[in-house]
Formats: structure tokens, C-alpha cells, sequence
């Protein structure tokens, strides 16, 4: 999970916040506290709430920032999986749009749904959602990955994101869903762990400096409360 490290309290979601994905087309989402369970109708979100959707044509100049600012700040992690920022973009929607079908999937890939969170136009963060886990995603990777771009951290995105990936992953049948992060993350515990988040276990392998935390959250409870 990748969200930055830091000891600064991330904000609670009192935001309304929109899926838009293949899997849940016209789910809503209600603010943080609320009753309501996944997948509740409501109103359409201010434009001021973020989406968490496919990625679109026209976020190319905002996308290719955000891939910037992350090779700038954190050239080990990849915001975007086998992007070439020299190629046609329309290409690239259309290849990773067929990633959930498992269409032109990258070598040792899982189907996956690959999400933007979207705010005021502009791509603040990405998250993917894999379908299944192979034997390195049960132990280390989880079914949702997720990024926040640098300039827009702390400011309670990641853990919206998360909070809107959940249906998603419950309309695709997955009944449990992993996630993992660090052990010296506190920004990815924090969020985890307001989203329902219950540790299993710290798992140290050969070769890791850090452990790795393994979290499930039950998609059976009819909601997720964050933790203000």
C-alpha cells in the first residue's frame, strides 16, 4: 500500500463520494458516520466530493502530472503500471479499461480493476482492485493497492478511496478483502484500520527490512464506520 509515512493525523471522510466503475455503475456511497450500507442510492455528490472512476481520455495532462510527481518524489513506486507517457494515450485507457475482462494483461498480472480517484478534474490518487490473489498477493501484495500523489496527501483521500473500492470488490463476489502495508506506514495503518480493517498477522520473509501487515476487512458488515 503506498500511502506517505508521517505523523500527521489524516482527516476523517465527511465528503460524498461517487463509484464509477464497470462493477458498480451507479452506486453511491454515504459520508463517513453514516448508516447507510454499500451501495445506497443517493443524490449525485457536489463537485466538490471525489469520484473514484475509470480513467478517461481527457485526464491525460492531469494522470501524466500525477506520474511525474510521483518519479519525482518516489521513483521506486509506480503510480501507473507499463506506461509509456510518450505513447498514444487512448491506447493506454483502452488497455488498462480491459485489465477487469483480463484482456492484455501484463506478464504476471490477475485481472484487475484500475480506478482514479478524481477530485475537481484533477487525478489525485489510483487504486487497483485485483479480482483474485495469486500466492505473492495473498502473502504480500492484498487485493487492493492504492497511491496518493504527493501534493494531495494527508488530506483524507486515501482513505476515501478505499472506503469507495469496497463495494466494488463486494459486487465482484469477493467476500473478504486483503489488504497489506508496511509495518513502519502509519499513514496506510491508520487508514486501513478505519476502514474495518483486522490485522492477522506482521509477515517477515527473506530479504524484507520491513514487515509486512496483512489486514482483512469483512465486506459482510453492512457498513464501514471511519474512525474519527
Amino acid at each position: 500500500m503506498s500511502t506517505h509515512p508521517g505523523k500527521d493525523r489524516l482527516e476523517r471522510v465527511d465528503e460524498m463520494a461517487l463509484i464509477l466503475s464497470p462493477a458498480m455503475k451507479d452506486a453511491r456511497l454515504p459520508a463517513a458516520g453514516g448508516s447507510r450500507g454499500f451501495g445506497s442510492r443517493m443524490s449525485p455528490p457536489p463537485e466538490t466530493a471525489l469520484m473514484l472512476r475509470e480513467l478517461r481520455v481527457e485526464d491525460e495532462a492531469s494522470f501524466k502530472e500525477a506520474v511525474a510527481e510521483f518519479r519525482a518524489s518516489q521513483p521506486e513506486w509506480g503510480f501507473a503500471f507499463h506506461f509509456d507517457d510518450t505513447a498514444d494515450f487512448r491506447n493506454y485507457v483502452r488497455r488498462v479499461n480491459g485489465w477487469p475482462r483480463g484482456e492484455d494483461l501484463p506478464e504476471r498480472f490477475v485481472p484487475n480493476t484500475f480506478l482514479v480517484g478524481v477530485l475537481q478534474g484533477k487525478v489525485v490518487g489510483r487504486l487497483s482492485l485485483r479480482h483474485e490473489l495469486n500466492d505473492f498477493l495473498l502473502r504480500i501484495g492484498g487485493h487492493i493497492g492504492y497511491g496518493v500523489v504527493p501534493s494531495c496527501r494527508r488530506r483524507g483521500h486515501a482513505r476515501a478511496m478505499l472506503r469507495l473500492s469496497l463495494p466494488v470488490a463486494r459486487s465482484l463476489g469477493i467476500g473478504r478483502v486483503l489488504l497489506t502495508c508496511d509495518d513502519d506506514n502509519p499513514g496506510s495503518i491508520r487508514v486501513i484500520e478505519s476502514c474495518g480493517g483486522v490485522l492477522e498477522n506482521v509477515l517477515m520473509e527473506a530479504g524484507m527490512s520491513v514487515g509486512k501487515r496483512r489486514y482483512w476487512i469483512d465486506l459482510a458488515k453492512p457498513a464501514i464506520e471511519v474512525s474519527r
